[in-house]
């Protein structure tokens, strides 16, 4: 059976993919800030803080543990702030979307690689 990881699988685009993905008969580990409303039958929930590494850190290597064949890391995690222009957006706003939607995308390719 191949594994997926889906990071922001909860809602939206990533909850769509989780739903296909268990009707292939995948193995799902969904990382979110907040967990499903339900779960499907082969999903497992891990609860991540995207800006925060040691967070991210965890999830996936208690994930490796238990993956039987990881085959694909899915990153649908986004954010974007209110629409307005750059003069008025603060810079620690700004840091949190480059930490979701750069930075975690990059520290959880590198946690899920480093062994193959």
């Amino acid at each position: 059976m191949k594994s997926a990881i889906v990071v922001g699988g909860s809602g939206g685009i990533g909850r769509a993919i989780v739903s296909q993905l268990s009707e292939l008969n995948y193995e799902i580990f969904t990382m979110d800030k907040k967990k499903p409303e339900k779960l499907f039958s082969k999903e497992n929930f891990f609860k991540v803080n995207l800006l925060n590494e040691k967070s991210i850190v965890t999830a996936i290597s208690k994930i490796k543990k238990r993956a039987t064949n990881l085959y694909s890391l899915i990153y649908t995690a986004g954010i974007g702030g209110d629409f307005r222009t750059i003069t008025n957006v603060p810079t620690s706003e700004w840091d949190e979307v480059i930490g979701v939607n750069l930075k975690g995308v990059y520290i959880c390719m590198r946690e899920t690689l480093n062994d193959f």
